[in-house]
């Protein structure tokens, strides 16, 4: 039977990681980062680089879960699965604010948007860019042990943070815009519904809920508690 392993007479882990649980978001991620590699080359979209760079991170964290099972005192194994599982979702953040800008423009309808939409993509890319560094600098200090180790888990609840503040600007900014597309009329000689923007709003809805949503961020904030006093990762 599986038993927790200690390093320098520390435990990393509160909990064995489940191999199943791991082994299924393995496949799911692969499968889902397969067909986004097949579409990126297909439509040279290559805005959606980061998307599947975030897919890979996920696949290489989870692997690093299953090798973590037997082996929870090793040290580069805990940091390597920590850092790659929490700045992926980083990744996703910035297609989609990076999407949402292009759609803007194809609509044809910026002066709607509370953020220049020369500077959406910026901005939102920029805060989120900000976060991945944060969580990535906390994590590499879980590696110190000590206070060091203490110190990298409020960092990481502060890029998490970060996350949070953006995901909301995010929204605000998406939802006025489309409150404000569907009460003004279109530019002359331009027709909204020529373009599918509400379809693809919609997706980028129902990808940011999934990628951002308040539970999932909450979880990875008691997570990193000092002392990992929950069992929820």
């Amino acid at each position: 039977m599986t038993q927790l392993e200690t390093y320098e007479g520390k435990y990393l882990w509160k909990y064995i990681p489940s191999v199943p649980v791991a082994a299924v978001f393995i496949v799911l991620f692969f499968a889902i980062t397969s067909v986004h590699c097949y579409q990126l080359f297909k439509s040279r979209a290559w805005f959606c680089i980061s998307f599947t760079l975030g897919g890979l991170f996920e696949l290489i964290g989870y692997i690093g879960r299953i090798i973590a099972h037997g082996q929870t005192g090793n040290l580069a194994i805990y940091v390597l699965q920590s850092v790659f599982i929490l700045v992926a979702p980083a990744l996703f953040a910035a297609s989609i604010y990076m999407a949402l800008g292009r759609l803007i423009r194809s609509v044809h309808d910026q002066k709607a948007s509370i953020v220049p939409v020369r500077w959406l993509t910026i901005v939102f890319v920029i805060g989120d860019i900000f976060s991945f560094v944060v969580q990535a600098r906390g994590a590499s200090l879980l590696a110190n042990g000590g206070d060091q180790a203490q110190a990298g888990q409020y960092i990481i609840i502060a890029g998490l943070g970060v996350q949070v503040v953006m995901f909301g600007l995010f929204a605000v900014t998406a939802l006025l815009w489309h409150l404000s597309v569907n009460r003004v009329p279109a530019p002359q000689g331009f027709q909204a519904k020529d373009v599918p923007w509400k379809g693809t709003l919609g997706v980028l809805y129902a990808v940011s809920a999934m990628d951002h949503d308040q539970i999932r961020l909450s979880c990875r904030g008691v997570c990193f508690r000092p002392g990992w006093l929950s069992l929820v990762a």
